[in-house]
């Protein structure tokens, strides 16, 4: 956003403050506030006053969002789990997407 917008980082950039501009989001669109994809975009989108923009800071911000650094051995156990035959599979609160996780999308079965 920094890069993109000078004006609303600095009035929007820090986390608090774009918490409180998603929860102004939430509350116009009360039927969506579960959705966080919808509620970054449209924050951002409003902040911005750009889709193109919206659309371009959502993107890197979820590239970072799937670029997790896992505990030492963690994909190991993974893997060797799988090797012994136990299915792997994620969960998430919608907002990363597994199988695009560098390591991780080789040792999970379903997300």
């Amino acid at each position: 956003l920094a890069e993109l917008h000078p004006q609303a980082a600095a009035k929007y950039g820090s986390s608090e403050s774009f918490r409180e501009e998603m929860k102004k989001t939430m509350e116009e669109n009360p039927e969506k506030k579960h959705d966080f994809t919808f509620v970054r975009l449209a924050t951002l989108t409003r902040i911005a006053g750009s889709e193109d923009i919206a659309h371009r800071v959502f993107e890197d911000w979820f590239a970072r969002r799937n670029s997790p650094v896992f505990f030492p051995g963690a994909l190991e156990a993974l893997a060797a789990m799988r090797k012994a035959g136990l299915r792997i599979g994620t969960l998430t609160d919608g907002n990363s997407d597994p199988a695009r996780m560098e390591g991780l999308r080789d040792v999970i079965d379903f997300c």
